[in-house]
C-alpha cells in the first residue's frame, strides 16, 4: 500500500484538507478547500492510487461547475504514471 500512502501524504503536505480533520493513511477520503466557500472530496482506490479518482465537488453549483467541466474535459489525458 505504499503507492496510496505516498499519495495520501502529497495530497495532505500540499492541500488544505477540511475532512478527516486529522488525517491518517487507514482513510483513503479527503475533502480538500478549493476556495469560493466549494472544496472537493477525492477518494482514491488503494489497489490503483494513480489512478483516476473519485471526485465530488461541493459547493454552489455557479462555482463549482465550471471546475467540474474542466476536469471532465481533462480525464482523457490523465497520466497515471
Amino acid at each position: 500500500f505504499q503507492a496510496v500512502w505516498d499519495a495520501l501524504d502529497d495530497i495532505d503536505a500540499h492541500t488544505w484538507v477540511l475532512e478527516p480533520e486529522r488525517p491518517t493513511r487507514d482513510a483513503v477520503l479527503r475533502r480538500i478547500a478549493i476556495g469560493n466557500h466549494s472544496s472537493m472530496q477525492i477518494d482514491l482506490d488503494p489497489l490503483n492510487p494513480k489512478g483516476v479518482p473519485e471526485v465530488r465537488f461541493l459547493g454552489a453549483d455557479s462555482v463549482i461547475s465550471p471546475l467540474r467541466d474542466r476536469l471532465n474535459q481533462q480525464l482523457a489525458s490523465w497520466d497515471p504514471a
